[in-house]
């Protein structure tokens, strides 16, 4: 597509006169004649044509005759209004309308869409539409460069709580075939499972624990011990942690989740009564706690000497 299809193109799209694009800089005569070609127009007929159809000079210029970069430069405005203002059905329309697979910024925005509508139809009982939408939300995050980790763990708890009504949706379409298992992804999952057994939520944690979804064995071991601790079943949890003990290779394990794991070990041994195993424990925690380094609030990072 040359130059001069391209200024036709936008300007129909724009549905707009020859005369109102070419205003009162250029004559209606000689747009005609740069749209069929027979003018070419300078660097600053170009701009002016370009800010009148609100397009980037740049992609009237350019000899790519991919119009999705065009489609895009018409309506990114309006979907990122439409973002800021959580008006996310048109958001989502207009992404999907205009996206392509290659658009990481309009696949992020769809997807991030996607779950807050597919979580007000959860919330209204319309399960298959808000299904449909959870579906789209995992899918367009597998596309996206952008870390949406966090979205697609959210899709995947409204997804175990919709299947726990009894509805499968498309059978055609497993969640847990598409959803990361990156350890971004796993990290992500072992955290917010974390917090809802500190919060209380501990049905749903189970709930998820045994979906399948955490597949790194030390977190998910970690977690089982949380869970039991919660139900103040102190002699599981602890036998859990002790196997996490026996079973990895503890140099390979951050010192941040090795300082968790001493720690619970600590309050296992405690609620048993098992105050020399608890002293030991105890003292592995704060070794290695002497060696990690804490981010100081000017941003520097300041350790234990």
């Amino acid at each position: 597509m040359n130059l001069g299809e391209k200024i036709k193109k936008a300007r129909l799209e724009a549905k707009m006169t020859q005369a109102e694009l070419a205003g009162n800089k250029i004559t209606r005569n000689m747009l005609s004649q740069i749209e069929n070609g027979k003018a070419t127009p300078s660097v600053s007929t170009v701009n002016y044509i370009s800010e009148r159809l609100g397009l980037s000079g740049g992609y009237l210029l350019s000899e790519s005759e991919d119009d999705s970069l065009y489609k895009k430069s018409l309506y990114i405005d309006q979907i990122k209004s439409a973002y800021k203002k959580g008006k996310f059905d048109k958001c989502y329309s207009l992404c999907r309308e205009n996206y392509s697979d290659s658009d990481d910024e309009l696949l992020m925005m769809l997807s991030e869409s996607a779950l807050r509508l597919g979580i007000q139809n959860y919330r209204d009982g319309r399960l298959d539409i808000a299904y449909d939408y959870f579906c789209e939300v995992i899918k367009s995050a597998e596309k996206c460069c952008y870390d949406t980790d966090d979205t697609v763990f959210r899709a995947s708890v409204y997804f175990d709580l919709i299947r726990d009504t009894g509805y499968s949706g498309n059978s055609a379409f497993s969640a847990k075939k598409i959803i990361s298992e990156s350890d971004g992804f796993q990290l992500l999952l072992y955290r917010n499972l974390a917090e809802m057994i500190d919060s209380g939520k501990q049905g749903l944690a189970a709930s998820l624990a045994g979906s399948g979804l955490l597949t790194d064995m030390l977190l998910s071991m970690h977690i089982n011990a949380k869970l039991d601790m919660s139900k103040k079943d102190y002699g599981a949890a602890l036998s859990q942690l002790k196997m996490i003990l026996s079973e990895f290779d503890l140099t390979e394990i951050d010192s941040v989740m090795l300082f968790k794991i001493y720690s619970d070990l600590e309050i296992c041994c405690k609620e048993l009564e098992e105050y020399q195993s608890a002293y030991v424990y105890s003292e592995e925690k704060n070794a290695i706690l002497q060696k990690i380094k804490l981010p100081r609030r000017d941003g520097r990072s300041s350790g234990r000497r």
